[in-house]
């Protein structure tokens, strides 16, 4: 061990490092707060100058008091602005994502009924009973996120027809209201 590096020197650096920090943080406080009197003495000063010349004016008061008010405010309308345009962002990659999901569902919709083709011709690509109960779970979840979101006529012919053949059904009237 070097004599530079002994424990001792090592935890007077410490200490030493600790009360520098110490004391900078005091002096910064210390600081802080003369820099907030001299502001308002002055601020003080130049409002009693104003009422012994006898012109209190409303206006050279506020003009005095507003810019350190106006400074806050413009603080807080700028994370109004960016708190709504994060808003607006995230309402954006919301409807992205809800797309991208149902283009998914799609594609793995098209690529299940692809695979089942092949399976029926190659009898060596069959998926063991454990992995396909996994693949109809899949299936099943695509399946119901297209049908929850459907804004289009189906392509299926079998539904097309029964809609087309059996008219919505009305409520039988009252013979009693007539």
């Amino acid at each position: 061990m070097s004599r530079h590096s002994s424990p001792q020197r090592f935890e007077s650096m410490v200490e030493i490092s600790s009360t520098s920090s110490l004391e900078t943080t005091a002096y910064n406080k210390l600081s802080t707060m003369l820099e907030i009197e001299q502001i308002v003495k002055k601020t003080l000063e130049k409002i009693q100058l104003i009422s012994k010349c006898g012109g209190a004016d409303v206006d050279i008061i506020m003009d005095l008091i507003m810019p350190k008010v106006r400074q806050h405010l413009k603080s807080y309308n700028m994370l109004h602005e960016d708190v709504t345009s994060i808003r607006s962002n995230v309402e954006a990659y919301m409807q992205h994502i809800e797309t991208v999901d149902h283009d998914i569902a799609d594609i793995f919709l098209d690529l299940h009924n692809i695979y089942r083709k092949l399976e029926r011709f190659d009898d060596s690509s069959k998926l063991c009973p454990v992995k396909k109960e996994v693949l109809q779970k899949r299936v099943k979840e695509s399946e119901d996120l297209l049908t929850r979101s459907r804004h289009y006529l189906p392509n299926d012919p079998k539904e097309l027809i029964s809609e087309l053949n059996d008219p919505p059904k009305e409520p039988p009237a009252d013979p009693k209201a007539k």
